[in-house]
């Protein structure tokens, strides 16, 4: 399993990437209708060329990502036959390498994934309403020390 940080997306990968994030998306928010994730498919493809993205690959497969945009952590995504593999400790890894604080927000409703974050050392700071999805949302940040 190989992390490589890409500047410069191809199509291939792009692919892949939007429909881990879509699969990903549907499987750990059960509680948010999966037509809101199809609806935002589009802006998600044309916004993560934009970001600083640590892919995981196992040859030419992608099997997870993470996207920052400066300093906040736009998603961590892996796919389920991966997950709780060390494989999302180990992209936060690389992303806590490229900054001293980092910032994110997670459902509230999606447990594991706030255990996951808190158990990496980031720290509730609020919690807010998601006007979109009408779900608290936890914005959480992690420090170097």
């Amino acid at each position: 399993m190989a992390i490589k940080r890409i500047t410069q997306l191809d199509q291939e990968t792009l692919a892949q990437l939007v429909a881990i994030w879509l699969k990903t998306n549907q499987e750990a928010h059960p509680f948010i209708a999966s037509d809101y994730w199809v609806k935002n498919e589009l802006m998600v493809k044309n916004q993560l060329p934009q970001a600083t993205l640590f892919v995981s690959f196992d040859g030419a497969e992608v099997t997870g990502f993470l996207g920052l945009q400066d300093a906040y952590v736009a998603g961590l995504f892996i796919k389920k036959a991966h997950q709780g593999s060390g494989l999302g400790k180990a992209l936060l890894e690389a992303a806590k390498k490229e900054s001293s604080t980092l910032t994110l927000a997670v459902y509230e409703k999606n447990e594991r994934a706030m255990q996951f974050y808190l158990s990496q050392g980031f720290q509730l700071v609020k919690v807010q309403l998601d006007e979109e999805t009408g779900e608290k949302e936890a914005i959480l940040e992690w420090h170097r020390a």
